[in-house]
């Protein structure tokens, strides 16, 4: 295991040392993907105490052992009351606490929560990429008056996450915010068509408006293949045809999101992922909701997750570490 200190975190403010904060309130946060686990100690001010990446396995049996064993190294300074909160590429289902993940096959099926509280004696809470990053949103100042929020994430894989008066709504089987599984709302002739998405059904947001699907359409476009970076760049350059694809992506968003307006209102809408680090989407998308939403809705409510440099990765690190404010 590699330990490193980041170099910001999302208030801005520099890190400083373990030693630093060891009489400060900390939280732990970790993060599982099949490319990279990591983990991270953050204080209650918002510090990078301690962070560090794990080298991938591909056993789940490896795998427990390995976060046992990083868990208790980071937290020696923690209260052991202290919840260790677990960001997954999936859902914890609410009946049997097993994972559903169409991502993440190692921990597909499995009783992650469980498992890690056994190993670690000590509370563990498990959310998905999209909750935590509600749980991110929702520990900075500029969101701290805001009632409903919803926050996506928006990169190869799409889920959302859901706070309401300060409840972060799990459901009643846990797939609360599961956004990128429900259909493409309005399709146009022929949209849907061979459409299928990783989970098996035809249209889901998640195969239209992931990086994947981006470079799907441009392919379609051009019979050329390019990255979803790619296509970005190109577009920022002015290439048309990259253009063109980047607003029909810009317009399925939006009529996803629109549909979220409907049922939820909410407040704020925060979006982390490549496709919002180029930006374009907070002016583009508000632009085409008159065409799908019964009332105005304000431009401003679309935001960025963090308005720093902050990485995603270290954004839903933090979401992870604070979800103890949930239980």
């Amino acid at each position: 295991m590699t330990r490193k200190h980041a170099s910001m975190c999302c208030s801005g403010k520099p890190k400083s040392s373990k030693d630093d904060h060891k009489r400060l309130p900390m939280t732990c946060g970790i993060r599982l993907t099949p490319s990279e686990n990591s983990i991270a100690i953050i204080s209650d001010d918002g510090d990078f105490v301690y962070k560090a990446a794990l080298s991938p396995v591909d056993s789940y049996t490896v795998l427990l052992p390995q976060l046992a064993a990083a868990i208790t190294d980071a937290c020696s300074e923690q209260d052991a009351s202290t919840p260790i909160g677990v960001c997954i590429q999936g859902h914890e289902t609410t009946a049997n606490g097993t994972i559903k993940s169409l991502h993440h096959p190692l921990l597909e099926g499995k009783p992650l929560k469980r498992d890690l509280q056994a190993a670690l004696n000590r509370p563990v809470i498990v959310a998905s990429e999209g909750q935590c990053l509600a749980s991110a949103a929702r520990q900075q100042p500029r969101f701290s008056d805001k009632t409903t929020i919803f926050a996506l994430s928006l990169d190869s894989f799409v889920c959302g996450g859901i706070i309401v008066n300060d409840h972060l709504l799990t459901g009643a089987h846990g797939i609360a915010g599961d956004w990128g599984h429900v259909s493409l709302p309005w399709p146009v002739d022929f949209e849907l068509d061979g459409r299928v998405c990783i989970c098996g059904r035809t249209g889901c947001l998640e195969h239209f408006v992931n990086l994947p699907g981006l470079a799907h359409d441009y392919e379609m476009l051009t019979g050329s293949s390019l990255s979803a970076t790619e296509i970005i760049n190109q577009a920022a350059k002015g290439d048309i045809v990259a253009e063109s694809a980047m607003q029909v992506i810009e317009d399925r968003i939006a009529r996803g999101l629109a549909m979220v307006i409907g049922l939820l209102d909410p407040d704020v809408i925060v979006i982390g992922g490549l496709l919002a680090d180029s930006q374009r989407l907070f002016t583009a998308v508000p632009r085409k909701w008159p065409g799908y939403i019964r009332t105005s809705q304000a431009s401003d409510i679309l935001k960025p997750v963090c308005e720093d440099t902050k990485t995603l990765a270290d954004t839903y690190l933090i979401g992870a570490a604070g979800l103890k404010r949930f239980l």
